[in-house]
């Protein structure tokens, strides 16, 4: 079959991931969030900024991402303390956005949301007085999914457009607490798997250590026949 991949561009299309992100979450008043070159209409632009319909607290805002994006209680992560406890303007970027956190507060964002977001860039994020939320590369982008179908089938009538039935989160299921502050190593539920990936490592060292010991052998026997 013939793949089209529409990544980086979809991304920053007008009516695109970060539309249809920011029109989950009510918001208004959009201004691009980046803009390679300022008031120029070719510009290329990524996410977006915008005014939420009324004014909420932090933990209202995390869990309204949740409830627009179809995720589960708890799912997206956050630090329960950055930010004002008051939010009315949020940034938006699907994907992977922490790069835009400046642009963000320039914008006078109290929030930010978007996806893959590590350790330094929550304590970042909190320094600027900024609350991050982080809710999952694949779920800030999935969202625009049935809106393309609907674009397509707009732009090709002839063509029958139907969505993956198979849509795969990469996301590990069991989550940290949201607001888990980072101080301490996670709790045992969201390490499954450390048992496994510990001995996979051990046998990758031994298997290291093999391949280099019989190369310093064959080394040494090559050296001896020389003599």
């Amino acid at each position: 079959i013939a793949v089209y991949s529409a990544h980086t561009c979809y991304d920053m299309a007008e009516g695109g991931i970060n539309t249809a992100l920011a029109g989950a979450l009510g918001l208004r008043n959009c201004l691009p969030l980046w803009e390679e070159r300022p008031g120029d209409p070719a510009s290329r632009r990524l996410g977006l900024v915008g005014d939420l319909p009324c004014a909420m607290s932090r933990e209202e805002l995390a869990a309204g991402v949740e409830e627009a994006l179809g995720l589960p209680q708890n799912y997206v992560r956050h630090l329960p303390q950055a930010g004002p406890e008051t939010v009315c303007r949020v940034a938006v970027c699907g994907g992977a956005g922490s790069d835009f956190l400046g642009e963000a507060v320039n914008a006078g964002c109290q929030a930010y949301l978007t996806g893959e977001v590590r350790r330094h860039e929550y304590l970042e994020a909190e320094r600027m007085g900024l609350l991050l939320l982080d809710g999952g590369h694949f779920a800030t982008e999935n969202i625009a999914m049935p809106v393309l179908r609907e674009q397509l089938a707009k732009a090709l009538p002839e063509v029958e457009v139907r969505l993956s039935r198979q849509a795969t989160d990469q996301r590990p299921p069991a989550l940290p607490p949201r607001g888990w502050p980072f101080k301490k190593d996670p709790p045992r539920a969201i390490r499954p798997r450390a048992g496994f990936y510990a001995f996979v490592t051990f046998c990758r060292s031994v298997l290291l250590l093999y391949v280099v010991e019989s190369l310093q052998l064959q080394q040494m026997l090559v050296l001896g026949s020389g003599i």
